[in-house]
């Protein structure tokens, strides 16, 4: 049996303007992905977006777009 706690997931930021996704979690870590902006880099990170949309509560998701 692991006596260690679990760490779960706690917040999503998703940069459209960025291509990035960081994840936050329990432990207070983060994870930053960055996609390239190229075809093959918006085709990834448009299907990263669709599936945390698809299996998280929308507010645990933050969207962020080009700022001024």
């Amino acid at each position: 049996m692991n006596d260690e706690p679990l760490t779960y997931l706690v917040h999503v930021f998703i940069d459209f303007s960025k291509r990035t996704i960081t994840v936050l979690d329990t432990d207070g870590n983060d994870r930053l992905m960055e996609f390239p902006h190229n075809l093959e880099g918006g085709q990834e990170f448009t299907a990263a977006v669709s599936e945390i949309v698809e299996v998280l509560d929308s507010e645990m998701i933050t969207y962020t777009f080009a700022e001024q």
